[in-house]
């Protein structure tokens, strides 16, 4: 399907307005294009055969005539003033009327050229859009905050008309003052005179006086009164506690947002066109006070005003520009309230997005109301905006707990802010915060710098009070300078709850999913009630075959949606072996079935029964495989994350330890709580690099080892899961490892039958095998771990590939190279003489 060639074709009087419809059509995925100012581009399509569709401001017609004289095949979309707002609410009926003028004027012509029946300009006027009959919804703000669903009515321009008129009035009036002052025509303006503004307002026609007399009686109604106030200002001029002063001053500001003749206008009173902003001295001249800038810069900078509250901003990019000449910006948040049919989409505009609110959220567990009774209770007494503090980042567990409170949340991440300054991010944030009545969740903070909380704290607090609370993942000293915070850590979700959940999550999707599965999921999978439900699902969703177990397939889905990169220290491991893979004494493959078994009915021994109160080192299965290298210490790892189910995670040691300080203690951290995450098993192979015994501290080198032996013993502490720990030296394992370890694991050197089944398996079933090959004899005279056969079976089949099969010859070459390469000579030579027997034959 071809797409519809679009020329944007500026200026446009507001830029909002422009970026909003570059961004509309480039992510509809409908159309191409490109900018007026490309002229290469604009010929390249012009040149072309193919519909072009040219979108431009006024209605001036000049330079569109001109446009459709060049090419039969171009057409024009011209808006005016009332369309160019129109457009920035894309759902509404105006807008869809522009899309699908766009869409059919970019049309391909099915007749033939030169037959095109569609006219080739057009002017787009919503006023004249809809039959006029609905009536414009009230804005969601405060009395229904987490309304996040479009109002069915016409957009809301509707609701800016007694604004409008207002604006009008009080530029009109100016600008008269300043005709009748001249008395000729001024061009002051550089482009434009008074007079041209005025007829641009449609008011040339009237005297000042009249003016005057309209404007009392619109200022009486809507700044006295508010009535025909939009509510969203409303609702600002009584949280911010606005007088009627400061409420002239940001409608003002906001002019030059709502239509481009109020730029052109506040431009001519300026003298210079460039300056489409009210300044402070303009505001002065405007508002009728002339009591002088400097009396209006300080009424305004006052504690609790406009610019103390940040809701109008002084634009500073040139420093040069006195303060009180400088253009005041409205907060880019008060603008996407004034055209956003909800908050939630307010807030989207910013870049946070607005929580779901009570029944849009998975019921919170029994911890998780704990915690929601603490932070309502500290919303409740707190005298200002209660200061929140999570000891963990927050998430969904927080969005719970905000929830179950009865605390809409607005979520702002402060490491997605690239390219805007922070302070008017997130003054943005607390102002559509205060607004909805809703708390703040800024993440991110842990990671700012000192002039970054020095600024977090200075905005904070121009908007303390009027936000219920804020909430920061980490310590933010700035903002708690003069109130403590309410330090909430995430609740734990006990594994019988856990269980619970699985089983109900399950039955309401249709799944059957037994008592043992579940008490294994809950087991090992860390997960919240929101991330349970999203996991059954999910699953609910896919297709399976017949058959299918369905706790593994839960654990899998489970897993990949809280998957997160894994950290260089730690790289995941297959599990391909299994039980009849590990060739082993019965006593140490009865001992790690007991491992399995531990893990497995953790939930039933420690919390139904409750052992737990008898722990002294936690709830987490800690093992010591000890034996020398290649006796199947890895495997029986491989085949217990198997038998469980679960992600086998090897901690890559040479990553780990660091000379530097504290990074050794920061990489073991990571391992485990990636492991935590994804309910993994976690492999600490060749084990007593970490868990060394301490020494005698002699120089810092051993003070820092044994900090990082001790914090070892803490964190292993901590973790719920499972952890083996590998070795070749169990001697030289820290005797306080040992006494936290639940089981201890030999792993001896087989013996010859044992050899004997290990040199078997190592061949594969497909592997062609010779009928010379003698595994009695093999098993019986070498004395080799399982890991070195398996090496020789590899060499031999390499040797053999040409020949079609494996040969005793293979075998034994391959072992004598084998027996050179670990230093046993003698067993080398020993082998000779069966070697040349074999040979011979």
């Amino acid at each position: 399907m071809s797409r519809t060639r679009a020329i944007i074709a500026g200026p446009f009087a507001s830029s909002p307005f422009a970026n909003g419809l570059r961004m509309f059509l480039a992510d509809s995925g409908q159309f191409d294009t490109v900018e007026a100012a490309d002229h290469s581009a604009v010929d390249d399509l012009i040149v072309g055969d193919r519909p072009v569709v040219v979108i431009g401001e006024g209605t001036d017609l000049g330079w569109a005539l001109d446009l459709l004289d060049r090419a039969e095949h171009v057409s024009v979309v011209l808006l005016n003033d009332a369309g160019r707002r129109a457009v920035i609410a894309v759902d509404d009926p105006s807008a869809q009327h522009l899309v699908r003028l766009i869409e059919e004027l970019g049309a391909p012509d099915a007749t033939g050229a030169g037959t095109r029946t569609v006219a080739r300009l057009h002017l787009v006027d919503p006023s004249r859009s809809g039959d006029g009959s609905t009536q414009a919804g009230d804005l969601p703000y405060v009395d229904n905050p987490i309304d996040t669903d479009p109002i069915p009515s016409d957009p809301p321009l509707a609701d800016l008309v007694p604004v409008m008129t207002w604006l009008e009035l009080v530029l009109g009036a100016r600008l008269l003052e300043r005709v009748e002052q001249a008395g000729e025509p001024s061009f002051a303006g550089w482009t434009a005179s008074p007079g041209d503004a005025l007829a641009g307002l449609g008011l040339g026609d009237c005297s000042v006086g009249e003016l005057r007399g309209r404007l009392a009686e619109v200022d009486r109604d809507l700044v006295v009164e508010r009535r025909g106030l939009p509510d969203v200002l409303v609702t600002a001029a009584r949280v911010f506690g606005l007088g009627d002063g400061e409420l002239r001053s940001l409608l003002l500001a906001l002019a030059p947002e709502l239509d481009g003749r109020f730029g052109v206008a506040i431009g001519v009173l300026h003298d210079d066109l460039n300056r489409r902003r009210p300044s402070l001295t303009l505001l002065d001249e405007l508002l009728s006070t002339r009591s002088g800038a400097w009396r209006c810069r300080q009424e305004l900078g006052a504690p609790g005003s406009l610019l103390d509250r940040r809701l109008v901003l002084p634009d500073r990019r040139d420093p040069t520009v006195p303060l009180v000449e400088a253009g005041l910006l409205p907060l880019h948040a008060l603008v996407a309230s004034l055209y956003a049919p909800t908050v939630g989409a307010a807030v989207r505009a910013t870049g946070a997005r607005l929580l779901p609110y009570r029944g849009a959220v998975v019921a919170a567990s029994r911890a998780e109301g704990l915690t929601a009774d603490r932070l309502a209770a500290a919303v409740a007494k707190a005298d200002r905006t209660a200061l929140v503090r999570l000891a963990e980042p927050g998430g969904r567990w927080f969005e719970r707990v905000a929830a179950t409170a009865g605390l809409p949340l607005i979520d702002g991440d402060l490491a997605a802010v690239e390219g805007r300054p922070l302070d008017e991010v997130v003054a943005g944030w607390l102002c559509l915060a205060a607004l909805a009545g809703a708390g703040l969740q800024l993440r991110g903070v842990r990671e700012l710098t000192a002039p970054d909380h020095r600024r977090l704290g200075e905005v904070f607090g121009s908007f303390d009070g009027t936000v219920v609370a804020l909430a920061c993942d980490g310590p933010c000293p700035d903002v708690e300078a003069d109130t403590s915070s309410v330090v909430l850590s995430r609740p734990e979700l006990g594994v019988v709850e856990r269980i619970d959940m699985w089983s109900a999550a399950a039955a309401s999707n249709g799944l059957v999913l037994s008592e043992v599965d579940a008490t294994a999921l809950a087991s090992t999978l860390p997960l919240g009630p929101a991330e349970i439900a999203d996991a059954v699902a999910r699953l609910a969703r896919q297709p399976r075959e017949a058959g299918e177990p369905i706790a593994r397939l839960l654990r899998h889905v489970a897993v990949d949606q809280e998957k997160d990169a894994l950290p260089p220290s730690v790289r995941s491991v297959a599990t391909r072996f299994s039980w009849d893979d590990l060739v082993l004494a019965e006593k140490a493959k009865t001992e790690l079935r007991s491992i399995a078994a531990h893990f497995t009915w953790s939930a039933s021994v420690l919390d139904r029964w409750g052992f737990v109160d008898r722990l002294t080192y936690g709830r987490g299965v800690s093992a010591l495989f000890s034996g020398a290298s290649g006796t199947g210490k890895t495997m029986a790892a491989q085949v217990l994350a198997r038998e469980l189910g679960v992600e086998l995670l090897l901690v890559d040691l040479s990553r780990t330890v660091s000379k530097y300080l504290g990074e050794t203690e920061k990489n073991i951290d990571t391992a485990f709580r990636v492991a935590e995450r994804r309910g993994a098993l976690l492999l600490f192979d060749e084990a007593d690099a970490l868990f060394g015994k301490r020494s005698d501290v002699k120089d810092a080198h051993d003070r820092h080892a044994n900090v990082e032996v001790a914090y070892l013993l803490q964190r292993m502490e901590a973790f719920e899961g499972i952890a083996i720990l590998t070795t070749n030296l169990k001697q030289n394992i820290d005797d306080a490892f040992l006494r936290r370890l639940r089981f201890i694991v030999d792993f001896p050197l087989p013996d010859a039958a044992a050899r004997e089944v290990i040199w078997r398996q190592a061949f594969p079933d497909r592997a062609p095998l010779a009928d010379d090959i003698d595994f009695g004899f093999l098993g019986r005279r070498l004395q080799l771990t399982g890991g070195t056969i398996q090496q020789i079976a590899l060499h031999a089949a390499f040797a053999a590939v040409d020949g079609g099969a494996i040969e005793m010859r293979h075998v034994l070459a391959a072992t004598q190279r084998e027996l050179d390469k670990l230093g046993m000579f003698d067993a080398g030579r020993a082998l000779e003489g069966r070697a040349a027997r074999v040979g011979a034959a």
